[in-house]
Order: structure tokens, then sequence, then C-alpha cells
């Protein structure tokens, strides 16, 4: 283990940090797309911030999926669910 999560990391703190992310990103998509002039920087820019919301959107249902079953890591680490699913199922 390289490190271990913070307690006030739980799914649902993730969940919502993963839809922040998601209006981000499309905000980032609708400020590129008025203030960018070059068409191919644009579409980089575009391609790149188009994947990263795919990315957080994916990542919630994820997340939304795993709570339910209490199964839930980050980078091979356990991550707590609001009522403490990982406390009850390791006790």
């Amino acid at each position: 283990m390289v490190a271990a999560l913070p307690d006030w990391m739980d799914t649902s703190f993730l969940e919502g940090a993963s839809a922040v992310l998601l209006f981000v990103a499309i905000a980032l998509i609708i400020v590129t797309l008025i203030t960018v002039r070059s068409l191919g920087t644009r579409l980089v820019v575009l391609v790149l911030l188009g994947a990263a919301a795919f990315g957080a959107f994916q990542y919630r249902q994820h997340v939304e999926d795993c709570a339910k079953t209490c199964d839930c890591s980050v980078f091979g680490e356990d991550v707590p669910d609001d009522d403490g699913c990982i406390a009850s199922a390791k006790a």
C-alpha cells in the first residue's frame, strides 16, 4: 500500500466530486467554443475535455453502483460508504 485514503473520502464525496468535474468540463467546453479561434486547437481541446467529461460521468455511475454493494475502491484502496459498509463488512 502506497498511501491510505483520507477519512473524509467516502462514496458521497466521490459522487459529488465527479459531478462537479463533469459540470466544470462542460463549462470549459462552452468557453472553448466561444473563445478559441483556431479550429485545430478547438478540436484538440474539445476532444480532451469531452473525454474528461465522459470519464467523470462513467466514474460517477461506477461509484453509485458500487455503493449499493458496499464494494468500492479507488486505486486499490477501499472507500467507506456513508453508512459505514466497509467497517461493518470487515467486522
